[in-house]
């Protein structure tokens, strides 16, 4: 081979990994606040926040009233290691629908595999500049009664950059 070539081969190599390290300090950055993230969505599809707070709660969680809707609307935040997932699973409502939700999917149960690799490929993609998603470390679990708008909501919007960085501005400034 040419020393040219060799040459250009790294320099080519070297361009490309200066960029990606620039893409990848925003893509793996978990700094935003997913929390806000999530009101802003839910208020976009019509929901109405309770804040409160109960010490009682095992696992807080955000709670939402969605208009002619038999009952409450909780949204976990939950990290993928699932640590809180069976408190939250035992304490779920008779009746009710858990979701786990990450990104672009959406479970009726735990898979904790498929949240994992969801999570690599959309860091790889933020790397590379290819999604407009930031990958999180957190999942969401969704629970809801069967006929309530809550569980047909696309959550995906939780995790678009740009929702996250309007939640800098408060969660009223999310848009879909």
């Amino acid at each position: 081979m040419r020393g040219w070539l060799v040459h250009a081969l790294f320099l080519m190599i070297l361009v490309i990994s200066i960029g990606a390290d620039e893409q990848a300090s925003d893509a793996l950055d978990e700094s935003a606040d997913l929390a806000a993230s999530v009101i802003g969505v839910a208020r976009s599809h019509g929901l109405t926040y309770l804040p409160y707070t109960t010490a009682s709660d095992p696992v807080p969680g955000l709670l939402f009233e969605e208009p002619g809707c038999s009952g409450r609307v909780r949204v976990f935040l939950l990290a993928v290691t699932f640590d809180a997932e069976r408190i939250v699973r035992s304490t779920a409502k008779p009746g009710d629908q858990l979701r786990y939700v990450y990104i672009d999917r959406a479970w009726k149960r735990a898979e904790r595999l498929a949240i994992v690799v969801t999570r690599a490929k959309y860091a790889v993609l933020g790397v590379l500049g290819l999604t407009r998603y930031e990958p999180s470390w957190h999942f969401l679990i969704v629970e809801a009664p069967d006929q309530c708008m809550a569980n047909e909501i696309d959550w995906r919007s939780v995790w678009n950059r740009r929702n996250l960085r309007a939640t800098e501005n408060g969660p009223s400034t999310i848009m879909e």
